[in-house]
């Protein structure tokens, strides 16, 4: 077999804030997904010490894909423009999110790993919702807490308003169409690298 570790190893895109960032990973290529690691830090703070929460979403490579189908082909703008328009309608300061990925770990795994000590899954998000604010007119924001396996095998979020760790970070659609390119071409490259090594149909 193929060594890919130093595929596997490279970071996509990073988007970075003054206090948040989003990291795009192959680490858990083999797995068929793209790490999106969240951090929401103090700069001030001691170093080793300046993670003040940090949130860790995988996206499948078929979600992640079609993700950057729908921002390369357009498609995702309009449906962008779509709910500000509906916000305005309904006097609303804040746009419906136009992604939604749903993830996480099942209350089985939690209880085996010391995950949670309620008997719940752990629910991880991360969603792409419009913004009003010109500048960084998007807002990437992931979230973890308490879920609930459904019928389907989904974790659903059982936090409401409350996520125990919630992470944010605010993009241009500049950028958004730069990290759809990138999430494009090098999940591209791991699946033709592994279909020719012979590794992608051993998973």
């Amino acid at each position: 077999m193929a060594n890919t570790n130093r595929f596997i190893d490279c970071k996509v895109f990073e988007i970075d804030n003054k206090k948040t960032l989003v990291a795009f990973k192959m680490n858990v290529a083999r797995y068929r997904k793209l790490q999106c690691e969240f951090v929401e830090f103090d700069k001030e703070g001691d170093t080793g010490s300046r993670a003040l929460q940090k949130v860790t979403v995988f996206l499948d490579f078929e979600e992640a894909l079609l993700l950057a189908d729908d921002i390369t082909s357009g498609r995702f703008f309009k449906k962008a423009q779509k709910a500000l328009d509906a916000a305005t309608e309904k006097n609303s300061k804040y746009a419906e999110a136009i992604f939604q990925s749903m993830g996480g770990t099942n209350e089985e795994k939690c209880k085996a790993k010391g995950l949670r000590t309620d008997g719940k899954a752990m629910s991880r998000t991360v969603t792409i919702t419009p913004s009003f604010y010109k500048p960084t007119p998007f807002v990437i924001t992931a979230k973890q807490g308490a879920g609930e396996s459904n019928a389907q095998g989904l974790i659903v979020p059982k936090y409401g308003n409350n996520p125990e760790q919630k992470v944010s970070v605010s993009c241009t659609a500049d950028t958004l169409r730069t990290l759809a390119l990138m999430m494009d071409k090098y999940i591209s490259a791991y699946i033709a690298k592994t279909l020719i090594s012979g590794e992608y149909k051993e998973l």
